[in-house]
């Protein structure tokens, strides 16, 4: 299930999950003492049928960690599909309401208890907004 943006109402994809180990070639401007190639794995999800006027869904996800089945290759879609979650935290631990990127707080052991506060906040504005809170 694809979910609802701006501009785009949720619905139901088929998909095409195609997988494989690539290798990337170090760019000619990159420094020569770099490796010359590095060897990934590339997760591509394409969406088949996708309606008219609608934008087609299409990932190619690159990944170090080894996709050889298609399980694994669903892992790795799962793991990306998270960030639908994990952004808008992230949004809100930079909103007006918390400004946490805007933090003047320099001492280490300071800044990891505050950002630990304002994750516990963010992830409650969260849960109040999506009506998700359990006590």
């Amino acid at each position: 299930m694809l979910p609802a943006l701006a501009g785009r109402r949720e619905r139901e994809a088929c998909l095409a999950l195609r997988f494989g180990k690539v290798s990337l070639r170090r760019p000619a401007t990159a420094d020569s003492k770099l490796a010359a190639s590095v060897d990934v794995f590339v997760v591509d999800v394409t969406e088949v049928d996708a309606p008219p006027c609608v934008e087609t869904l299409h990932w190619r996800l690159l990944t170090a960690h080894v996709v050889t089945t298609v399980g694994e290759a669903k892992e790795i879609v799962r793991w990306y599909r998270l960030r639908w979650t994990i952004e808008p935290v992230f949004r809100t631990l930079k909103s007006a309401a918390m400004q946490a990127d805007e933090s003047q707080v320099t001492e280490a052991r300071r800044f990891v208890k505050l950002a630990v506060v304002a994750l516990i906040a963010a992830v409650r504005i969260m849960q109040i907004v999506s009506g998700s809170c359990r006590s």
